[in-house]
């Protein structure tokens, strides 16, 4: 039986964007490594059949330990640690320059952990072991990084705050803070949020590619002193709403269905949706890379937990054909489509070659 245990730490909270902190984070890649909490997920494991696994915590997380993790451990006998620190790119690349690796794999957003392989910080995946037909976005695999789900973004809100008001059915009306007035809380990272900014200013979904960085600062300089909070943790949107700290955000669905089922009156604004994946990948140099690499394999092709997960997560979907077959026909019809003018797929390739800059730019933007 799996037992989940807390070695220390706490998980993260909601932090304000200061000049201080900001700062940091430009220059972090050479900062010094902050050791990151671990929670140890223990089945029938050897000491030496171990994976530090890096992931986030809370709702979504504990979903994935349900549904992937705790079948693992029980069938495989590996131990599974949770490492639910910093596993960001500027983490990964400071990691590798003084060789001191805190984790052996993540499950990370795609551009990260599209942009940690771009700059050789992942082990190359053996794609042997992987069916790359049943893939439905060959788009999304790389040499040390594969997308096994995607997840829709969008804007979410308080219905009983808005109840009789307007609703935004575009981004450049979810930028009009005139005509359509309420607090708004946007993510601080810049993958995603310069794609409405471009958007709101007229750019097609189809267009979009490579972004137009100097007119998306300017789209987003319009709104940027009205936004309530800039937020650095997805997690954190839905209790922001909850608590009516702002009226709008965007969010992910999944989060957003969970809160409605759960009594909170929450909506969400499904005709603009942003469809970015998340990515499994294994550090270069991290311990034990056969049983990391089955794990990659276990999330990216194994149905059974595809259909126990994708369907309490409403609006995630699964990269691989067989399991998105499998599901019920409800959930599929809830998730978004290629046949949608509307809907944005990631390029995840161009922000692997651009995340690093942008990300650096972005920071700066918030402080000027």
């Amino acid at each position: 039986m799996a037992k989940l245990l807390r070695q220390g730490g706490a998980r993260k909270t909601l932090k304000t964007i200061d000049r201080r902190s900001l700062l940091k984070g430009v220059a972090g890649a050479g900062a010094a490594l902050a050791a990151g909490p671990l929670l140890s997920t223990t089945g029938r494991a050897q000491a030496s059949a171990t994976i530090r696994y890096a992931d986030d915590g809370g709702y979504n997380y504990d979903r994935r330990f349900e549904a992937y993790l705790k079948p693992f451990m029980d069938k495989t006998g590996v131990e599974i640690q949770h490492y639910v620190g910093d596993k960001s790119l500027a983490k990964m690349k400071a990691m590798a320059q003084v060789q001191n690796l805190e984790f052996d794999m993540g499950n990370e957003l795609g551009t990260v952990s599209a942009a940690a392989d771009k700059a050789g910080y992942l082990a190359p995946l053996d794609k042997s072991r992987l069916d790359l037909s049943r893939h439905m976005f060959p788009e999304w695999v790389f040499n040390g990084s594969i997308a096994w789900q995607y997840y829709t973004g969008a804007v979410g809100y308080n219905k009983k705050a808005l109840d009789g008001k307007p609703l935004p059915k575009t981004w450049a009306e979810y930028f009009d803070f005139k005509a359509f007035p309420g607090r708004r809380g946007m993510l601080s990272r810049p993958q995603e949020i310069l794609e409405q900014a471009l958007m709101a200013d007229g750019v097609k979904p189809s267009e979009l590619y490579p972004l137009d960085l100097d007119r998306a600062y300017k789209s987003l300089d319009r709104v940027k002193n009205q936004v309530k909070v800039w937020i650095d943790d997805t997690g954190k949107t839905i209790e922001l709403l909850q608590t009516n700290e702002v009226d709008y955000t965007y969010t992910t669905s999944a989060r957003v269905v969970a809160a409605a089922k759960a009594g909170v009156p929450l909506g969400m604004l499904t005709d603009m949706p942003l469809n970015p994946p998340q990515n499994v990948h294994i550090m270069k140099g991290g311990k034990n890379y056969d049983h990391c690499m089955e794990l990659a394999k276990w999330f990216v092709q194994n149905t059974d937990a595809g259909i126990r997960y994708f369907t309490v997560q409403i609006g995630y979907g699964p990269t691989d054909k067989p399991t998105h077959e499998s599901l019920p026909q409800e959930v599929k019809a809830q998730l978004p489509t290629r046949d949608n003018p509307q809907a944005v797929w990631l390029n995840v390739d161009w922000w692997s070659q651009n995340l690093e800059p942008v990300t650096q730019r972005h920071k700066l933007w918030l402080l000027s």
